[in-house]
């Protein structure tokens, strides 16, 4: 704290005299700058011997690589686009007749009739007349029908 000087009126507030010296901050600044002008002069000089040491050569053709694609497995470049033609197309295989093996006569019908013929004649069962190297169906599998005689699926 500042104690009053005999003789002096006090006319309010002043800034510290004694404790902050503005001279060594300004010698830290000053060398501060030099260090910093110092190194930017050391970089450019590095940067001036490696360019002549060290040419880039001939400047790349601008199309020379232009169309390579990228290695497998690449992104999709419009994903919504192909999971709805995915979708158009599942639902068509789902939606119509088709064969599935032309040479066993075995086809595909459409899941709506699939699932009416289902509620008229039931589950395929295994009957005791089964051929005995026939193995019983496994859980997911899907016993097969041949082609009824006349008829000609489309596709």
């Amino acid at each position: 704290m500042i104690e009053p000087r005999a003789g002096v009126v006090d006319s309010g507030p002043h800034h510290e005299t004694r404790e902050a010296q503005t001279r060594p901050v300004v010698i830290f600044l000053a060398v501060l700058f030099v260090v910093i002008v110092g190194a930017l002069i050391v970089c450019w000089g590095i940067f001036r011997l490696v360019v002549s040491t060290q040419p880039l050569g001939a400047p790349a053709a601008p199309y020379e690589h232009a169309r390579a694609l990228p290695p497998a497995p690449r992104l999709q470049v419009a994903p919504s686009r192909d999971f709805q033609a995915y979708l158009a197309h599942e639902n068509k295989i789902l939606n119509t007749y088709g064969w599935v093996n032309r040479q066993q006569g075995i086809v595909r019908i459409p899941i709506q009739q699939a699932m009416n013929l289902l509620l008229k004649q039931g589950f395929p069962a295994l009957s005791a007349a089964t051929p005995r190297n026939q193995q019983p169906l496994k859980q997911g599998e899907v016993l097969q029908y041949t082609v009824p005689s006349g008829f000609t699926p489309q596709n």
